[in-house]
C-alpha cells in the first residue's frame, strides 16, 4: 500500500461513472516550472521519474482530465478512550485539491452541474485494509470553486488563458482524515 496514492485510488474509482470512458485520470500530480519564451512557467504535471513529468493539465484529446495535488499535513494523536493501545493511533489530515477539466459538449451538463454529481460520487469513508495499520479513512469535501478563471490561475502560471466557453474547469478542495497505529503503519508497501 503506497499511502496517500491508495487512498486517491479509491476516490478515483469512486468518481470515474460520472465521467464518459476514455477520460484521462491522472491520480496525484505537483506543479512544476519549466521556462518557455524566456520566462518561467508553472503548469500541474504528474512525476515519472529521473527528472522528467507528463502534463497533467487541459487536454482537449479527452472530453475531461482529472488529478489531485496534495496541499499540506497536520499530524495528531488520537486520545484513548478505553482499554488497550489506542494511545498508538495517529491521524494524518491531509488537505486536497482534485482538480477536474471537462468539455461540457461530452458531458452534457454545466460547472454546477458536474460539481454536484462529483460531490454525489465522492465516497464519504474507506475501511482501513487488514494488515496495513489503516484503521478508518474519512473524506471530507471543504469547497468547490467554480470560477474556471480562478482555478487557472492557480494552477497555471505565465501561460496565457486559452479557455474557451466549451470548457470547465474546476476545482475541490478535501480533506483524508486517517486514522492508523504507527507501530505498523508502512507508507512504502
Amino acid at each position: 500500500m503506497i499511502y496517500p496514492d491508495c487512498i486517491i485510488d479509491e476516490i478515483d474509482a469512486a468518481i470515474a461513472g460520472v465521467f464518459p470512458a476514455n477520460s484521462q485520470v491522472m491520480g496525484i500530480a505537483q506543479l512544476v516550472t519549466r521556462p518557455k519564451d524566456g520566462k518561467d512557467t508553472i503548469w500541474p504535471a504528474r512525476y515519472k521519474g529521473n527528472g522528467d513529468c507528463d502534463y497533467a493539465g487541459v487536454d482537449d484529446n479527452y472530453p475531461a482530465v482529472t488529478y489531485h495535488r496534495s496541499l499540506n499535513m497536520a499530524l495528531s494523536r488520537v486520545g484513548k478512550s478505553g482499554y488497550g493501545d489506542a494511545a498508538q493511533d495517529t491521524r494524518a489530515t491531509h488537505n486536497m485539491s482534485l482538480v477536474v477539466y471537462a468539455n461540457k459538449d461530452n458531458l452534457d451538463c454545466s460547472g454546477d452541474q458536474l460539481a454536484m454529481r462529483l460531490q454525489q460520487a465522492f465516497p464519504d469513508t474507506i475501511k482501513g485494509k487488514s494488515g496495513t495499520g489503516l484503521k478508518l479513512v474519512a473524506i471530507n469535501i471543504n469547497s468547490i470553486v467554480l470560477s474556471d478563471t480562478q482555478v487557472f490561475g492557480e494552477e497555471y502560471k505565465n501561460v496565457p488563458p486559452f479557455l474557451g466557453p466549451e470548457h470547465i474547469l474546476l476545482k475541490i478542495n478535501y480533506s483524508i482524515e486517517s486514522t492508523y497505529d504507527k507501530r505498523c503503519f508502512n507508507t512504502c508497501q
